[in-house]
């Protein structure tokens, strides 16, 4: 009779080589996002810096769509016809930086609910006009009343 033919033993396992994995494409592939990122984010800015009346016509944009009830008809057309001014004194890079520093600052000062208030139109005109250099200035909206502190006995 013939003997049983004994099993053969499996062969080992080998481990699989250190350091090849998917972490260094991984890092490779965020290191070519990060770098594409920081690109378009360049970009922007020089895009920004070289048309800003394209950033500037957004914010009108949502100025406009955020009206409060006090804005009457006539403020809406006389900030349109000063904004129109001032940007075609951006396009001609006639306007300093300090209007546009001076319209964000009104603007953070928007009431509830994100609302652009008669006052923000009043001193949005005013900041456009001067802006662009404009003889017929509206006169200045006049800070609303503080009440003193009552001097302490």
């Amino acid at each position: 009779m013939s003997d049983p033919v004994p099993p053969a033993a499996p062969a080992p396992i080998e481990p699989a080589p250190a350091g090849r994995g998917c972490g260094k494409n991984a890092l490779i592939g965020c290191g070519v996002v990060a770098v594409v990122l920081a690109a378009a984010c360049l970009a922007f800015i020089l895009y920004a810096r070289s048309k800003p009346e394209v950033i500037t016509d957004f914010v009108m944009k949502q100025i406009e769509s955020h009206y409060a009830s006090d804005v009457t008809d006539g403020d809406k057309q006389e900030l349109r016809a000063a904004y129109a001014d001032f940007r075609k004194a951006l396009h001609e890079r006639r306007v300093s930086r300090d209007p546009l520093d001076r319209m964000r600052a009104t603007l953070m000062t928007s009431g509830s609910q994100n609302e652009i208030h008669h006052e923000q139109v009043r001193e949005l005109i005013v900041l456009f006009r001067t802006g662009a250099g404009s003889r017929s200035v509206a006169p200045e909206v006049s800070p609303p009343a503080v009440a003193s502190p009552r001097p302490s006995p």
